[in-house]
């Protein structure tokens, strides 16, 4: 039997690499994910190492001291083949806060300044307290009006955070928000599909985040109050359940009358995926029963979306949306979704799988999971002419 260790090692060594990009390191709700790509020597963007390690303590309590979180990254970057110590991250979504920012840039200011002063307009709080960091949008040349996404997160987290990393034995190279990272996964994954705007929902355990992309462009991001905890407790209520018993449920019989495999418009699962398993479709229907109600106030914010984003678009309206994090391991929410907005819908169940090449194939496939398309896009940075 060959370790996961000596595999890895010979990933390293067999694939003939040109150039060795960033670790991407994200701290989801339940994991550690890291991701390193490369570029190859046929000048594809191809997958050096990668490893997902579900938190033993709470996310909180690891990410509180370098005395929790360096021996773990320590062990995983020595056992996983990671080349190097450069990373790029993300704070945690807890910490930041994104605003749609429409400012008008006069001739003698530049972006920043515009855009802070519009900032300081709607945010009645001492911004020098801030990190400030901001995407272009739309520009209307002709009357001078701009649209900015502004990200904002206090300077003692995120002098906190750097300084975790760094203590953990870390050399953080950059940070950014999780929505470019989503963008140019999107981008590098999909644009020989040439799907030119796209909404991706990444589902958390209280809050998720609706990100709109036009190609190469960050067009919108926005917080909705909708958690799979707020799902599972009502669902554990109805069915007298306790909370755990009711998500293992979820995912063994999913929400999809059908044969019992995800068929949505896009999903791309298999019939050797751990879900494809007899379901008693009974019981599923009962799930969705139950989830009906709550799913049609995620679809409500969904329309809502979808015309805030055709009228930022020049009336261009979304061809797909992608879901990314708790829910989209669940088989059958694809589907409903896509039936009850009449447009494509996938869960993005392997965000790893255009990067993998023959000699990583079998043992880096098993490890993919949707939780990774964060760190899968921020080790994209710089390997891709999508910036």
């Amino acid at each position: 039997m060959i370790s996961l260790q000596s595999f890895s090692r010979r990933v390293q060594t067999s694939v003939p690499w040109t150039e060795t990009g960033l670790i991407g390191v994200d701290f989801s709700i339940d994991n550690i994910n890291l991701v390193q790509l490369g570029t190859m020597i046929n000048g594809k963007v191809g997958l050096r190492s990668c490893c997902s390690i579900k938190y033993e303590k709470s996310r909180e309590e690891l990410l509180s001291s370098p005395k929790n979180l360096r021996p773990i990254l320590h062990q995983v970057i020595k056992e996983h083949g990671f080349k190097g110590k450069n990373i790029i991250s993300s704070m945690p979504s807890s910490d930041v806060r994104i605003y749609s920012i429409n400012y008008t840039k006069s001739k003698n200011s530049d972006d920043s300044e515009s855009i802070l002063q519009a900032l300081q307009g709607r945010i009645d709080e001492d911004l020098s307290q801030y990190v400030i960091d901001y995407l272009p949008v739309r520009s209307d040349d002709k009357h001078g009006e701009q649209l900015a996404l502004v990200a904002l997160v206090k300077q003692d987290l995120v002098i906190s955070y750097l300084e975790l990393l760094r203590n953990s034995g870390l050399h953080v190279e950059a940070l950014e928000i999780r929505p470019a990272a989503i963008k140019r996964l999107v981008y590098s994954i999909h644009q020989k599909q040439n799907y030119q705007n796209v909404l991706v929902i990444n589902f958390g355990n209280d809050k998720s985040y609706l990100t709109v992309t036009s190609g190469r462009r960050l067009l919108f991001d926005h917080q909705i109050n909708f958690g799979v905890k707020a799902l599972v407790e009502k669902m554990s209520n109805v069915l007298e359940m306790p909370h755990e018993a009711t998500l293992g449920l979820m995912h063994k019989h999913g929400f999809e009358i059908g044969n019992g495999s995800s068929s949505g418009s896009g999903s791309d699962s298999n019939s050797s995926s751990p879900q494809s398993t007899y379901i008693d479709e009974d019981v599923t229907k009962t799930l969705l029963d139950i989830a009906k109600p709550i799913f049609s106030e995620l679809i409500d914010e969904i329309n809502r979306i979808l015309i805030f984003a055709a009228s930022e678009n020049q009336g261009e309206s979304i061809t797909n949306i992608f879901l990314l994090g708790s829910l989209a391991h669940i088989k059958g929410v694809d589907d409903y979704l896509d039936k009850k907005l009449n447009i494509s819908v996938q869960s993005l169940s392997d965000p790893l799988a255009s990067f993998r090449n023959a000699s990583s194939q079998e043992i880096f496939e098993e490890m993919s999971t949707p939780d990774m398309a964060i760190a899968t896009g921020l080790a994209l940075k710089g390997l891709v002419n999508n910036e």
